[in-house]
């Protein structure tokens, strides 16, 4: 609960300091940081018949990020394996011949997935960030996001002293 009322105040602060930054450096920070930042760690895809490759990394760039997402989520799984206390290969030495045919499956495709949740929590953030940069740039002369800002840390002051209490 104290985690959530310290973001709520982050983000009441920065709506109240809005006014202070200035609506041109906050269209600076969004279009000239976030969105760029966001097309490359989210690129459109577009397919063509022929295209002229300019390096090993432009003609395999899909197989390295795959490759990438299933080291990732090897690692992760191999980490938390250990961090909760199972002995990954004692395990798979312990098991039978049946147990290999779910296995091997596992060992193939979690890793994807594992591997893909991270890459896919920062791309939120950079989404978030900037649909929220955008209302804020929108919002700003009417005066809507300095009441918000000001609601918001009221709402976590009384949430604090409640909690006090």
């Amino acid at each position: 609960m104290a985690v959530a009322l310290d973001l709520l105040e982050i983000l009441a602060v920065f709506l109240l300091a809005v006014e202070a930054i200035k609506l041109d450096n906050l269209s600076k920070l969004t279009n000239r940081l976030l969105v760029p930042t966001l097309d490359i760690i989210n690129p459109k895809i577009t397919f063509v018949e022929k295209i002229a490759y300019k390096g090993i990394f432009d003609r395999y760039w899909f197989e390295i990020s795959l490759f990438s997402f299933y080291l990732l989520g090897l690692l992760i799984s191999c980490f938390s394996m250990t961090y909760i206390g199972v002995d990954v290969l004692d395990w798979l030495r312990n098991t039978s011949g049946l147990s290999w045919l779910w296995i091997i499956p596992c060992v193939i495709f979690v890793p994807f997935i594992v591997g893909f949740l991270p890459y896919q929590g920062v791309v939120f953030a950079f989404q978030i960030s900037v649909k929220g940069l955008y209302l804020v740039e929108k919002h700003t002369s009417t005066g809507v996001v300095g009441i918000m800002g000001f609601s918001l840390y009221l709402l976590q002051f009384i949430g604090r002293r409640l909690l006090a209490s």
